[in-house]
């Protein structure tokens, strides 16, 4: 899958960058390959919003179809995801976060 693929209220893996261009881009924003990060919002053939450490940033389609991403937490707010995954996210603001 990759992060142009994804839901907004999920957490993600990156588990790939195969483009070198796309993965020093991503890292200068302090995404590498297995970082986690939060899906806010995706528009439709357009960017996707994503955070990671109260940091937001806009990833355009073209270069979310670079990245590969794995689920990492599914329903982050939800009550089951702390029962299955205690202490993996925390909210911060009002806003989960992934870690």
């Amino acid at each position: 899958m990759t992060l142009a693929e994804t839901k907004p209220g999920t957490c993600y893996r990156i588990i790939s960058i195969p483009d070198e261009h796309i993965r020093n881009m991503a890292l200068r924003f302090g995404i590498g390959e297995g970082a986690t990060i939060y899906c806010e919002h995706r528009l439709m053939k357009g960017p996707v919003i994503v955070s990671r450490y109260q940091q937001r940033m806009a990833i355009g389609y073209d270069l979310a179809q670079g990245i590969e991403v794995v689920v990492h937490l599914v329903g982050v707010a939800g009550r089951a995801s702390k029962e299955i995954f205690p202490g993996a996210m925390d909210r911060v603001g009002g806003k989960p976060q992934c870690r």
